[in-house]
C-alpha cells in the first residue's frame, strides 16, 4: 500500500510540473517590430509580425514565454498580423516581485487587454493554447466586445474539473517515475535547476504527444524559464481561490469560436466538448493520431482546419 501511495504522489507531482514547465520549441528571434506595453507593475514584453487582422496568440504554461508559439507565426505571419505577447513574468515582461499578489488570473487579463489599447487594436482574433486557451477564454468573458473570433487549441478548461480526471491520462512507466524522482530532488534541482528542469520535462513530453518521435522535437530548442514552477504554482492556487468557473460569462459569448484538439491529448476530450456545450457559437475538430500539440504531430490537418475557420 506504501509504495501504491508513494507512486500516486509521484503522478500528481507530474500533474502539477505539466503545468508549470512548458516547451519553447524555436530559438528567441525578435519581430517585426517588438516593444513594451506599461500594464500596472510591470512592462508587458509584445512582437508584431505582418499585415492585415490582427491576431494574438497566447502561450501554453503558466510561465512560459511568446517563443512557444513561434510556429503558428512562421505559417501565418505572410497574411495575417500576428502579436506575441509574453505573460507576466516571462521571457522580457520582468516581474521582480513573484507572489500571490501579483500572478492571478485577473492581472493576466488586464495585461493583455493594455496591449491591445496600446497598439490600437480595436478588435483581434485570440488564438490560446493549453494554459493560453483558458486565458482566451478569461479574455473573453471579460472583454467579448475586443474578440472577432476564439481559437483554443489544446486548451484547459472552462473551469477546474478538468484536474479531477487529467491525472488518470498521464500514463507513466516505472523507470519514468523514478527518473522523475531523481531529478525532481530538491538538492538536484538547486545545484542545477536548469538540467532537472530539461530532465524533467523529457519525461512528461513523452505523455503529451501521440508519436514519441515527436519529442526530440519538442526538445530540440528547449528554453528554461527559471521562475516558471513558481508562477504556475501561484496561479492555480489563484484559479482555485477564485474558483474559477466561465460557464455563466461564456453562455453568452456569441463570437465564432473555434476547439482543436488532439485525439489521444492529455487533458481528455470531456474538457474540450464541455467548452463546446457551453459557448453558443462554437465548432469543435478533433486531429486524429495526435496529442498535445497539433501543429506538430498533424501540421497538415491541423493548418488547415485554423485556415478555413479564420
Amino acid at each position: 500500500m506504501g509504495k501504491i501511495i508513494s507512486t500516486m504522489k509521484l503522478k500528481l507531482k507530474v500533474l502539477l510540473v505539466i503545468f508549470y514547465l512548458t516547451l519553447c520549441i524555436f530559438n528567441h528571434s525578435y519581430g517585426q517590430q517588438s516593444g513594451f506595453v506599461k500594464s500596472e507593475d510591470l512592462k508587458i514584453y509584445y512582437e508584431d509580425y505582418g499585415k492585415g487582422t490582427p491576431i494574438v496568440l497566447l502561450a501554453g504554461g503558466p510561465g512560459a514565454s511568446n517563443v512557444f508559439m513561434h510556429p503558428l507565426v512562421e505559417e501565418l505571419k505572410n497574411e495575417y498580423r500576428l502579436i506575441l505577447i509574453d505573460q507576466r513574468a516571462t521571457g522580457n515582461s520582468i516581474l521582480h516581485n513573484i507572489d500571490s499578489s501579483t500572478i492571478t488570473l485577473d492581472k493576466y487579463i488586464e495585461d493583455i487587454e493594455n496591449v491591445r489599447k496600446d497598439l490600437g487594436i480595436p478588435e483581434w482574433i485570440v488564438i490560446g493554447h493549453s494554459w493560453g486557451g483558458g486565458l482566451a477564454m478569461a479574455l473573453a468573458s471579460k472583454y467579448p466586445n475586443t474578440i472577432s473570433k476564439l481559437i483554443l487549441i489544446g486548451s484547459m478548461g472552462i473551469d477546474l474539473e478538468f484536474l479531477n480526471y487529467t491525472l488518470d491520462n498521464l500514463k507513466y512507466s516505472d523507470e519514468d517515475l523514478t527518473h522523475f524522482e531523481y531529478w525532481n530532488d530538491s538538492a538536484r534541482v538547486n545545484d542545477n535547476p536548469e538540467k532537472s528542469a530539461y530532465e524533467i520535462y523529457r519525461i512528461i513530453a513523452k505523455s503529451r504527444v501521440y508519436n514519441d518521435s515527436i519529442v526530440d522535437v519538442l526538445l530540440e530548442n528547449y528554453v528554461y524559464e527559471p521562475s516558471q514552477s513558481k508562477v504556475g504554482d501561484l496561479m492555480f492556487k489563484n484559479l482555485d481561490a477564485i474558483n474559477y468557473d466561465l460557464k455563466p460569462q461564456l453562455s453568452n459569448f456569441k463570437k465564432p469560436t473555434l476547439i482543436i484538439q488532439g485525439r489521444q491529448g492529455f487533458l481528455g476530450g470531456w474538457t474540450a466538448f464541455k467548452i463546446f456545450q457551453t459557448i453558443p457559437n462554437c465548432q469543435i475538430e478533433f486531429i486524429e493520431r495526435c496529442g498535445h500539440f497539433p501543429y506538430h504531430e498533424q501540421p497538415d490537418q491541423f493548418f488547415k482546419v485554423l485556415r478555413k475557420f479564420l
